[in-house]
């Protein structure tokens, strides 16, 4: 009799381990998916902030610009003397670099939503670096040419980077827009290139009007509308750095801005070199 006691009882002391056992099993369970859940609001509530700013800007960043360019235009269609007017103001330049900012905008937002839904497959294959990149360098240095800025290209050493070379050339062409937009009349623009190991380094220097640590501050935060105007007017979200930095960072590169106000800034970026035992093709964004 006390064996079969003891014996039910150490069956139920190995039923009740076994149950704790599954308890505490269940309750990390569902710590573990109380955290997903946390991890999924939180990215919620950065994708709907995202969102709204993104509203704002298509509501305001383009809109006005706009505005501006119907003003002009009808002061234009009302005569001979109103432009003359214009000319002499140099408001068809600040109004160069309106258009010019409404498009880059228009572009970064094209790209990134069609990044986002699937629309655009970013994959990582083998690409020369300077045949990539140098049209952009060119279209950038015409842009430059309005405003009287000098584009200095430095780059010599040719490689061959892995990556999607789409991101390279919207990243490119993103560091030189800003460069301009911030550099003052006849001001200088300089692009660098060094090699450090497996990466390729490039480095876009101007003598504009810099930022405040302030500035810096809200960009490495990724808050929009961190930049300011640009010195005709141009507008500047900071959305165009974000977009940047986060394909940067899933494109196993990285960015540095250092900057000074009243002296210039320098954003230097980032690029793996493709080896050749790596496959030739891979998905950037899964």
């Amino acid at each position: 009799m006390i064996t079969d006691l003891l014996a039910r009882k150490d069956a139920l002391n190995a039923e009740l381990t076994h149950s704790n056992r599954e308890k505490d099993a269940l309750n990390q369970e569902l710590t573990q998916s109380i955290r997903e859940l946390d991890a999924l609001n939180l990215e919620l509530k950065l994708a709907n902030t995202t969102k709204d700013r993104l509203f704002a800007i298509l509501g305001h960043d383009l809109r006005t610009p706009l505005a501006s360019v119907m003003s002009s235009l009808d002061l234009i269609a009302s005569g001979e003397t109103a432009y003359e007017m214009l000319k002499r103001e140099n408001v068809f330049l600040r109004l160069q670099g309106v258009v010019a900012g409404s498009m880059d905008l228009l572009d970064n937002l094209l790209f990134w939503a069609k990044s986002r839904t699937g629309e655009l497959i970013l994959r990582a294959n083998p690409f020369p670096l300077l045949e990539t990149i140098r049209p952009e360098i060119e279209f950038s240095r015409k842009l430059s040419a309005i405003k009287g800025i000098s584009l200095n290209d430095q780059l010599s050493e040719d490689v061959t980077l892995m990556g999607d070379p789409r991101i390279v050339k919207v990243i490119l062409r993103n560091i030189l827009s800003n460069a301009i937009k911030f550099t003052g009349i006849n001001g200088l623009i300089l692009i660098t290139g060094v090699r450090e190991n497996n990466r390729m380094r490039l480095t876009i220097t101007d003598d504009g009007i810099g930022m405040t640590e302030d500035q810096l501050s809200a960009i490495s935060q990724s808050q929009l509308d961190a930049v300011g105007h640009g010195t005709i007017g141009e507008k500047g979200t900071g959305f165009g750095l974000q977009m940047c930095r986060t394909m940067l960072e899933e494109y196993q590169g990285s960015m540095t801005i250092t900057s000074t106000a009243g002296i210039g800034t320098s954003v230097a970026f980032t690029l793996p070199i493709w080896n050749a035992a790596e496959p030739t093709e891979k998905p950037i964004l899964d």
